[in-house]
């Protein structure tokens, strides 16, 4: 027993001798960089306990943390070498009966672990394993356990630990129940804690396949016209059938066709059946389709706008609807009443051409369908091309002259921060007592600018004009929408209607209110007649005598129009509105968005104007707009 002891103690020497030689190598500077040094900051070991028998033997396995530590050198040591010893690679040789602690320590950091280990006569060791089954057949999501025969039958420890080959295949817990996750094969190993002796499992996953049993369709006969689509949808079953790709085919696709979606699309007249057919299985499901050449015609025609204004060389498109949409004939015509005014290509691009030298131009475009002959009308403003106004900074206020029209501005702010324009006068050269001696059209703009601020035009003060002004007439910007009232007496006494030779006076959506007089006496000449009035949808109401006077509205040779484009009230239609004291306005047409509208307006204009009206076959004539 002393030489047992001896040599022992003589080996644990040398080997921790050994080990202590061996230590990490640092590069210096003579050639190399130093590399970043790592330190233990622990170990530990595969069992804490062991029982054996004497002259048996065992191996430890010692794990230094952190993994990438740069010096993982260990020794090892046994409190007792009597009982049991250690060399330098964990091997311990049970020696005598009694216990010992063999413990582990880093070289770096001198950190310890230990296996407390028991030697006992009795100790009766592991031999082997065996498993129950050498291969399983799983099918994926299902499970299975295995069991472990491990000997002798009298072995002091029976314990075993499970792992799998490849978890993503199949899984094993210390049960040994296998579960298999996916297609493929994977090894279940068993291993003894006593001896680590093994034993293997082949494991085979298959992919679970559920085949298709039937299919049907939601339709089984299907009647269309030509032209006409339809959807079939067909359902595979049972429900978790692995696959349930389908084709679609028709028997006839000269009368029908079908797409991979199911879309039935009639072609021509007669009978098709339409097949569905599985992949899986070949079962089949037929829906019988009657085709049918039904003619639809056309009940109506519609534009997109019924109302245009245009500046010369602009063009607009329209779009013309068509109904029912199923219509079998949807083709249409397009025409302008007035081709040198306006154009229109057989696609409804309007284009406006030149209306003249200061006149505003109206006309009609008109689309009629060749089913029916359904006609939808546009109504085209047609203004001529006006070059922006010149801004000239005087005193703070605003000076915008149009060629030889010059308009003076005053730039108002009110209490509520909100800007306003306010037209003041208009003047020539140094003179501020009204433009005398040029000739050219007043236009009103929608908004000023003025340094960094924008001041709108919201309304036409009282007696803008002094009545000695000899403009050749007054139009609105086509962007003028802020607009809200021409006050009292605003033109009354000027020749501003001049120009108006068979053309339309205009007035911009957003305006509510025509004051007193405000056009009152402005044409006293029989040569200078207005086609007609536009008044915006958003007029609420026109004040006493304001087209008193103004001139002739339409003669026997061109009678003129009016046209109310909203809802209005003929009670906010002041007296002697459109009083006439020695002349006769010749006016034929009311035209308004209802025929209720117009009729009111026609009526009242009859009663209250008719002696200052000479009307066409004496009765005015209420119109729709677009008629």
């Amino acid at each position: 027993m002393k030489s047992k002891i001896i040599k022992s103690i003589m080996f644990s020497t040398i080997g921790v001798l050994s080990a202590s030689t061996i230590s990490p190598i640092a590069l210096t500077s003579c050639g190399k960089k130093n590399q970043q040094v790592v330190h233990v900051t622990g170990v530990t070991l595969d069992k804490s306990s062991l029982k054996l028998a004497p002259g048996k033997n065992t191996q430890l396995i010692a794990t230094v943390l952190p993994e990438n530590a740069t010096n993982k050198n260990v020794t090892w040591s046994s409190s007792n070498e009597s009982v049991a010893t250690v060399d330098q690679n964990g091997n311990i040789q049970a020696i005598s009966e009694g216990n010992t602690t063999i413990i582990v320590t880093t070289k770096d950091s001198g950190h310890t672990a230990t296996c407390e280990v028991t030697v006992n006569e009795n100790i009766i060791h592991v031999t082997g394993v065996t498993l129950d089954k050498d291969k399983l057949e799983l099918d994926q999501g299902t499970t299975a356990q295995l069991k472990a025969t491990v000997l002798p039958e009298n072995a002091t420890n029976k314990n075993v630990t499970w792992t799998s080959s490849n978890e993503s295949i199949t899984t094993v817990d210390q049960n040994g129940n296998v579960k298999a996750i996916s297609e493929g094969t994977a090894t279940i190993t068993a291993t003894t804690e006593d001896g680590g002796y093994t034993d293997f499992c082949k494991v085979v996953v298959r992919t679970i396949t559920i085949p298709v049993q039937s299919i049907t369709l939601d339709k089984s006969s299907l009647s269309l016209n030509k032209g006409e689509s339809a959807q079939l949808t067909a359902t595979v079953l049972p429900e978790n059938a692995t696959n349930k790709n389908v084709t679609w085919s028709s028997l006839k696709q000269s009368v029908a066709t079908v797409d991979q979606n199911g879309n039935v699309t009639a072609k021509s007249a007669g009978n098709v059946e339409i097949a569905v057919t599985t992949e899986d299985g070949g079962y089949m499901a037929i829906c019988k389709v009657t085709v049918t050449e039904k003619s639809v015609p056309v009940q109506s025609v519609t534009l997109n706008e019924t109302r245009l204004e245009l500046v010369e060389g602009e063009s607009a498109q329209l779009t013309a609807t068509v109904l029912p949409e199923n219509a079998t004939n949807k083709n249409v015509t397009w025409k302008s009443l007035d081709a040198s005014l306006v154009t229109v290509d057989q696609n409804g691009n309007v284009t406006a051409k030149n209306p003249g030298s200061g006149v505003v131009g109206l006309t009609t475009v008109t689309v009629t369908t060749e089913d029916g002959g359904y006609k939808a009308s546009c109504t085209v403003t047609v203004k001529p091309y006006t070059p922006e106004p010149v801004v000239v900074n005087l005193d703070g206020q605003g000076i915008f002259v149009w060629g030889d029209i010059v308009v003076k501005c005053n730039l108002l702010s009110n209490n509520y921060g909100q800007r306003e324009a306010v037209l003041l006068s208009k003047f020539n050269g140094d003179s501020e007592n009204g433009y005398v001696d040029g000739t050219g059209i007043l236009r009103i703009p929608d908004y000023v600018d003025w340094g960094n601020a924008r001041y709108y035009v919201k309304r036409i003060p009282s007696e803008w004009s002094d009545g000695s002004n000899n403009i050749d007439g007054i139009e609105f910007e086509s962007n003028v929408s802020h607009l809200r009232e021409i006050c009292d007496y605003a033109f009354k006494g000027t020749d501003a209607l001049d120009n108006y030779h068979y053309k339309v006076l205009t007035f911009p959506e957003g305006l509510e209110y025509i004051g007193t007089e405000a056009f009152y006496d402005v044409d006293r000449s029989y040569d200078n007649i207005m086609f007609g009035i536009d008044f915006p949808s958003t007029l609420n109401a026109i004040n006493v005598r304001a087209f008193a006077n103004a001139g002739y509205i339409g003669n026997g040779s061109h009678p003129a129009i009016m046209m109310f484009r909203g809802n209005f009230n003929t009670a906010n239609m002041c007296e002697k509105v459109f009083y006439c004291s020695s002349s006769r306005h010749y006016v034929q047409y009311i035209y308004a968005p209802v025929m209720e509208i117009a009729t009111n307006i026609a009526n009242h204009i009859r009663v209250c104007y008719e002696d200052d009206f000479t009307i066409n076959k004496s009765s005015l004539i209420p119109k729709v707009i677009g008629e």
